[in-house]
């Protein structure tokens, strides 16, 4: 009997990044992903 469970990624995080001599805020944001394991 296969068994799945959800994976989640770690908290949201704030991120400060510098591109094309500005400075950003990136947000990223969490996601599901899913393991079969059998």
């Amino acid at each position: 009997m296969p068994k799945i469970s959800p994976i989640w990624r770690k908290r949201p995080v704030l991120r400060n990044e510098y591109c094309n001599g500005k400075t950003f805020l990136s947000y990223d944001f969490p996601d599901i992903r899913f393991e079969v394991s059998t």
